[in-house]
């Protein structure tokens, strides 16, 4: 997210893919790796929520973030609300939000 500086939306996912969690747990000496990619369907009952929920949890990984106001996050919430407005339409039930969420789980033995 543009809002967060350069990479800023990118590291709440930063390990899609398999090769990228494969790579990190054989070079920390698993062997015998198997993954496999697992799809489900989630839903949030509230589209707003939803992304205020996306944008807060950013505050973890993203130090700007953290070091701003309740009222300038709750202004970036709402910024980047209307921003998503059109593309979250899509996955919208209701006031709902649902949509498929895709995992690799990987499994090793030491």
């Amino acid at each position: 997210m543009r809002h967060f500086g350069p990479g800023g939306g990118d590291v709440n996912y930063s390990l899609s893919g398999a090769e990228k969690p494969r790579d990190l747990l054989e070079g920390a000496g698993f062997a015998g790796m198997t993954t496999e990619r697992v799809v489900r369907m989630v839903r949030f009952p509230s589209s707003e929520r939803f992304v205020r929920l996306t944008v807060l949890g950013s505050a973890a990984v993203l130090p700007d973030f953290e070091q701003m106001d309740e009222v300038a996050r709750d202004g970036l919430v709402e910024v980047i609300r209307q921003e998503f407005a059109e593309t979250l339409a899509g996955y919208l039930e209701g006031d709902a939000v649902e949509f498929p969420l895709e995992a690799h789980i990987a499994t090793a033995r030491m």
